[in-house]
C-alpha cells in the first residue's frame, strides 16, 4: 500500500476484515515537518480511511475492531479521527517503544462535550487498578490533567485551572516529565507544574488513543470529539519547542 498526502510518503501493510475483524493500522514514515529531536512515535491520524489505517513512526501500528474504530473528520491539520464517546478506541501494542525515563506527550484535541475523557493513556503494570504510567484526561470542570505513576504510588495528577478546556475548539496539549518536574502546557503556555523525582512505572500494557483502560481491562473515559497529531518524545521538550508544536 502506498500512502501519499500532506508531504508524507510511506509503505505498509494493513490487515482489514470487512466483517468487523481486527484491523492492523499501518506504519508510515514522516517527511513533512521539522519536529524536535527525540520523536519516538507520531500518529498524524491523517490522509487515511480512518477505520483501517493510521500513520505511525515508531514502526508499530495500532488496532481497532468494528464499531470501536473512529471515523475520519476534519482535523487541526488535514484530517483527524473522530471518537464517539461510547466505544471508539485505538490500541497500540507495547513493542518496546514505551519505556522513556523522560518524555513529552503532544496532542491536538477538540472535545465536544463536558465530560471526563481521555485522549491518550498508557496503563501501568498492574491492570487491576486505575494506575497509568502516563495519561492526559479532562474533567467535568473543563480541566485538563496529566497523571503519572511512580514506584507503585498510584496516579500522581496535576491539573490546569478550571475551564482551560474549551469545548468544541481545537487545543494543543503537551505534557512533559524530565525526571524531576512535570509540566503541562495548553496552546503553548505552561499552565501547571509538579515536582516528581521517582522513576515512572512501566509495564507491558498497550497505549490507548481515545480512551483509558481501567480495572478488569474495561475501557473507560472514552473521548467524545476529535484527536489529531499524537506524538511521543523520549525527552522533556523545552518551552520554545512546545510553542513551536502548538504553532504548527
Amino acid at each position: 500500500m502506498l500512502l501519499v498526502g500532506c508531504g508524507r510518503v510511506g509503505f505498509g501493510e494493513a490487515s482489514f476484515d470487512a466483517a468487523d475483524g481486527p484491523q492492523l493500522l499501518v506504519d508510515v514514515a514522516p517527511l513533512d515537518a521539522a519536529f524536535p529531536s527525540g520523536l519516538v512515535a507520531w500518529f498524524p491520524l491523517d490522509d487515511q480511511a480512518a477505520t483501517s489505517v493510521v500513520d505511525v513512526v515508531s514502526g508499530f501500528g495500532g488496532m481497532c475492531t468494528g464499531s470501536e474504530c473512529a471515523t475520519q473528520v476534519a482535523g487541526h491539520r488535514g484530517t483527524a479521527f473522530g471518537f464517539d464517546g461510547d466505544d471508539d478506541c485505538i490500541q497500540v501494542p507495547n513493542m518496546g517503544q514505551f519505556g522513556q525515563a523522560q518524555l513529552t506527550l503532544s496532542v491536538w484535541i477538540r472535545q465536544d462535550t463536558i465530560d471526563v475523557c481521555t485522549p491518550v493513556a498508557k496503563p501501568a503494570e498492574n491492570v487491576s487498578t486505575t494506575a497509568n504510567t502516563w495519561q492526559i484526561e479532562t474533567t467535568t470542570n473543563n480541566e485538563i490533567e496529566f497523571s503519572t505513576t511512580h514506584g507503585g504510588s498510584g496516579n500522581m495528577t496535576m491539573s490546569t485551572p478550571v475551564n482551560t478546556l474549551v469545548v468544541g475548539q481545537w487545543q494543543h496539549v503537551a505534557a512533559t516529565y524530565d525526571g524531576a518536574m512535570k509540566r503541562l502546557y495548553v496552546n503553548g503556555a505552561q499552565v501547571a507544574t509538579d515536582a516528581e523525582t521517582l522513576a515512572l512505572t512501566y509495564g507491558v500494557q498497550p497505549m490507548w488513543i481515545g480512551c483509558d483502560v481501567n480495572s478488569g481491562n474495561q475501557a473507560a473515559q472514552n473521548f467524545a470529539g476529535a484527536i489529531d497529531e499524537v506524538q511521543l518524545y523520549n525527552r522533556a521538550l523545552t518551552l520554545p519547542e512546545v510553542q513551536a508544536l502548538a504553532a504548527m
